[in-house]
């Protein structure tokens, strides 16, 4: 599958992740999950596309009132293991399931700490020490993450609705309606000409709330595949700095 197929797959994939969450036998409808989920704390962590991914799930987390925080996972194993302990819950994303600085901070973990874990491989190390594991239901790829950064804020987002006591059902519909967009959009992207960009440009992407993990996506983008220049900030942080 090239990069390009990848990306025309996105909706497809996204529709396959809302179809099993929608079974009964999901692993976030389980007696486990509802456990977890009811720790008095939650932690997510991820690296890069990952990271960026948990911005809107611990948005909604904290509108709800949820003891919630964020971590890059270098971050939070160099500088901040104090902030976990047995009633915490880690919600540990990575697309393989053995991102460095998650293998190496699981084994940093007590064997008793409970973890979710939302990834793309079960049996990755991450998938075997979690206490339960989420799949993202998205193509293996060798190339930068597209289906697994929109699959990773779709189920992580569900992962909110379910630790804030509201039902998945309409969250589920949402995400049918968001795949049917997407597969629009895409459709009228490639449809258009190329947009001319100076290659020396540094672009700046701006966002509010749960978009500004699109923002940070969108500069990794740039950086990772185009080679290029770029800065996701908030309008307001660009606002108050660069203007």
């Amino acid at each position: 599958m090239s990069f390009e197929e990848q990306i025309r797959a996105q909706p497809a994939r996204l529709r396959v992740l809302v179809e099993a969450m929608e079974g009964a036998d999901h692993p976030l409808r389980s007696s486990t999950a509802r456990s977890l989920l009811a720790k008095p704390r939650l932690l997510l962590t991820g690296m890069g596309s990952s990271l960026f991914a948990c911005y809107p799930a611990y948005l909604r987390l904290a509108g709800a009132g949820r003891n919630v925080a964020l971590w890059e996972t270098a971050e939070l194993l160099h500088f901040a293991r104090g902030a976990i302990d047995p009633e915490t819950l880690i919600v540990a994303v990575s697309q393989s399931g053995e991102t460095t600085e998650i293998t190496a901070l699981l084994e940093k973990l007590p064997p008793e700490q409970p973890v979710l874990a939302v990834t793309n491989v079960a049996k990755s190390a991450l998938g075997r020490r979690a206490t339960l594991a989420l799949e993202l239901g998205a193509d293996r790829s060798q190339y930068p993450a597209t289906q697994t950064h929109i699959n990773s804020v779709a189920l992580l987002l569900a992962v909110a609705h379910a630790a804030t006591d509201q039902p998945l059902a309409g969250f589920l519909a949402a995400a049918r309606g968001a795949a049917e967009a997407l597969e629009t959009t895409l459709a009228d992207s490639f449809a258009r000409s190329e947009i001319n960009l100076d290659p020396q440009a540094h672009l700046i992407f701006l966002a509010r709330g749960p978009s500004l993990a699109s923002a940070r996506q969108a500069t990794l983008m740039v950086e990772e595949v185009a080679g290029g220049g770029a800065a996701a900030l908030s309008a307001a942080e660009f606002r108050h700095g660069p203007i």
